[in-house]
């Protein structure tokens, strides 16, 4: 608001000078008003601040890649910073079992191979119990796989959704606690 000129009686309000990068806003219709005091109730004597117009700076936007501080307090939004360690520690153990898994695979194609071309001279009774360890160890790297998998994927659905909640829970709690003058500016 330009002060200088509602305080000046008998002249013309003089117009906002216009740079880049400004909005003009007039004020609202009289029934509109708020019932708040305002400039109108402060200068009685002064009958032309009906149209007081308001210099605005257009909102500032950043341009660019997301830093950290972003995606830490999207986290840590609602989740604790030991349920974030827990959600780095499954999902490192989720890419372990898988990587192991194939590992596994291969070391177990290794070994047939060799028993298939005489490298091993065993009993066929020590040829089904290793073949069947074998089978064992990769039936059970493969559920620990899924499993992990499984965990990994509904705790960072877990920590995300109620992140977002309560980024929205909070951000929709301060625009209703604005003061009505927000709104007047910011249509």
């Amino acid at each position: 608001v330009d002060t200088f000129s509602l305080s000046e009686k008998g002249t013309e309000q003089p117009e906002p000078s216009l740079g880049p990068g400004t909005v003009i806003s007039e004020s609202l219709d009289p029934s509109l008003q708020s019932p708040r005091p305002s400039l109108k109730d402060a200068a009685p004597e002064d009958q032309h601040t009906e149209n007081i117009q308001v210099t605005l700076p257009l909102e500032n936007h950043l341009e660019g890649k997301v830093g950290f501080k972003t995606y830490k307090n999207y986290f840590t939004a609602h989740a604790d910073w030991s349920v974030i360690i827990f959600l780095i520690l499954v999902n490192i153990a989720a890419q372990v079992a898988y990587v192991l898994q194939d590992w596994w695979l291969v070391f177990w194609a290794r070994v047939q191979s060799g028993l298939y071309f005489g490298a091993f001279l065993k009993g066929d009774e020590d040829v089904v119990f290793v073949l069947n360890w074998y089978l064992g160890a990769y039936s059970g790297l493969t559920v620990s796989t899924i499993l992990f998998g499984i965990t990994r994927s509904l705790l960072i659905f877990y920590v995300l959704v109620n992140s977002s909640q309560t980024l929205h829970s909070k951000m929709l709690e301060t625009i209703l606690k604005a003061p009505v003058l927000f709104f007047n500016r910011n249509p």
